[in-house]
């Protein structure tokens, strides 16, 4: 993860395509370890979050534990540009949950380490990464031969985050007619998809989109967590 390492992560838009292989590659590789990497060993890592239980505080810092990294989670400041230029020295990055993007750019520009946005109602790029990743592992086909269908709503910023990402990644998308795809996403979806290889179609039947589909985005997703598949024995959830 070479041309990865002190960058920040704010959406998915930030990505490019080999940006976003590497980080399933990675992500699958750790999944698939038989013992702990300590690939982190050593770094230190702060959480701002107005909660230090709960599950997803719970879950992070399993995960950092795993790769060797130690967290700290304390409350967002009041003072942001002072506080933020304390923790760049303190810690080598920040993840910030469920904050504004505005607030993420200050203390990115006052602590001079990478800026995470965690759990974020905007952007969601964790939750769609994680989303990404259990598909592709689920399906056990190379990203390129990854069919998912939409019969939701692609103005949720959740699904529309997930097939902008499933583009980059080269799925073959299938966009029932309904699911009121704006005129925006598309254009990105076509530009994507002339370097990823990925394959975009607008389908009138909701049904015939998602017929022999690996996955299927269905109405009432509200986030990420709620993807279903179209298949039962293809349950991807996470």
């Amino acid at each position: 993860m070479g041309h990865l390492r002190h960058r920040s992560l704010w959406s998915i838009d930030d990505l490019s395509r080999v940006d976003l292989a590497t980080l399933l590659e990675t992500a699958l590789a750790c999944k698939m370890a038989s013992g702990p990497l300590h690939s982190l060993r050593g770094r230190r890592i702060v959480v701002l979050r107005e909660r230090s239980d709960g599950p997803h505080a719970a879950a992070f810092e399993r995960a950092a534990d795993a790769l060797g990294a130690t967290i700290t989670i304390v409350p967002p400041p009041v003072g942001i540009d002072g506080a933020a230029r304390l923790l760049g020295r303190l810690y080598d990055a920040v993840d910030c949950v469920a904050m504004e993007p505005t607030v993420l750019e200050r203390i990115e520009q006052s602590a001079g380490i990478p800026v995470y946005n965690g759990l974020s109602a905007k952007h969601l790029p964790t939750r769609v990464l994680s989303a990404l990743l259990g598909l592709v592992e689920a399906s056990r086909k190379p990203m390129q031969r990854v069919c998912l269908a939409c019969v939701a709503d692609a103005r949720k910023p959740a699904v529309a985050g997930l097939l902008y990402a499933a583009g980059l990644a080269g799925f073959e998308l299938r966009i029932a007619g309904e699911c009121r795809l704006s005129a925006r996403l598309m254009r990105k979806l076509q530009v994507v998809a002339r370097d990823s290889g990925a394959r975009v179609s607008v389908i009138d039947s909701p049904g015939e989109a998602a017929a022999g589909a690996d996955a299927v985005l269905r109405p009432g997703c509200r986030d990420a967590r709620t993807l279903a598949t179209a298949s039962s024995a293809l349950r991807v959830v996470p």
